[in-house]
C-alpha cells in the first residue's frame, strides 16, 4: 500500500502538475514547464545529498524504519491539505483570456466559479519536501523494513509484489486523476489523494507490531507463558 501510494502520487503531480499551476498562479505554459523542471532539479539535487549521506554517514543507522517511513508519509499528507484549494482563500482563480494558456477556463468548465487559488509557498515549499526529502527518505526506511518483515521468504518473488504495487499505482494515478480533475477540478483528486494517505498511515498505526522483523516477529508469535505442572 505504501509503495502504491507514493507512486500514486508521484505520477499524479506528473501528470497534472503544468496544468495545475497554470490554473492557479497564471503561469503561461513555458513558465509552467520551467517551473516543474526547477522544482524536480532542486528535489534531485536534495535527494541526491541524502543517499550520499546514507552511504557514507553513519546517519543510516539512526533512522528507524517504522517511524521514519511514517514520518514520510505524514509530510505529503500536510502538502495536500495545505494545498487543497479551500473557500477561505481569499483570492479566485481568474478567467482566462484568449490567446493565453495561463488562468482557468471559465466556458470549458463548470467548476472554474467556485474554485479559490492556494498559497504558491506552500505548495512549491510542500513540493520540494515531499520529492526531495520526504520520499527520499521512505525509500530507504519503506524497503529495508519490507527486505526483513520478508525475511528468509524469497526475496524475489516478494519485491517483486512490492514493485508490481507501485507499477499499479503509476498505471491508475493518470487514467484516473486526469479523468477526475478535467470532470471536477482539483479538488477531488486532492480528496483521493488525502484519503489514501490517511488510508495507509492509519494501517501502520494499526498494524505496527506486525511492521518489525521477520524472526523477531515470529518470535513473539510463538512465544506462550510458562505453564506450572506443580499447580
Amino acid at each position: 500500500m505504501t509503495r502504491f501510494t507514493q507512486q500514486f502520487i508521484n505520477t499524479t503531480v506528473e501528470s497534472i502538475d503544468v496544468a495545475f499551476t497554470m490554473m492557479m498562479f497564471s503561469f503561461e505554459k513555458e513558465k509552467a514547464v520551467a517551473m516543474n523542471a526547477t522544482m524536480h532539479t532542486i528535489s534531485g539535487a536534495i535527494a541526491s545529498v541524502l543517499y550520499l549521506s546514507f552511504i557514507f554517514t553513519g546517519i543510516r543507522k539512526y533512522l528507524k524504519e517504522r517511524l521514519y517511513s511514517v514520518i514520510s508519509l505524514v509530510i505529503p499528507l500536510v502538502w495536500m491539505l495545505s494545498t487543497y484549494p479551500y473557500n477561505f482563500y481569499n483570492e479566485h482563480v481568474k478567467p482566462m483570456i484568449n490567446g493565453s494558456d495561463a488562468n482557468c477556463d471559465f466556458t470549458k468548465y463548470t467548476w472554474c466559479e467556485d474554485l479559490n487559488t492556494v498559497p504558491i509557498w506552500a505548495y512549491y515549499a510542500g513540493f520540494i519536501m515531499v520529492f526531495g526529502v520526504s520520499f527520499s527518505i521512505i525509500n530507504i526506511t519503506n524497503t529495508t523494513l519490507y527486505s526483513k518483515i520478508v525475511g528468509p521468504r524469497p526475496q524475489g518473488t516478494y519485491q517483486g509484489f512490492y514493485q508490481m504495487a507501485g507499477s499499479f499505482g503509476r498505471m491508475v494515478a493518470p487514467l484516473l486523476m486526469s479523468a477526475t480533475y478535467t470532470w471536477f477540478g482539483p479538488r477531488i483528486p486532492w480528496l483521493i489523494l488525502i484519503g489514501n494517505f490517511v488510508v495507509v498511515i492509519a494501517a501502520w498505526v494499526v498494524l505496527r507490531n506486525k511492521m518489525v522483523p521477520f524472526e523477531e516477529y515470529e518470535a513473539n508469535r510463538v512465544r506462550c507463558p510458562v505453564v506450572d505442572t506443580n499447580a
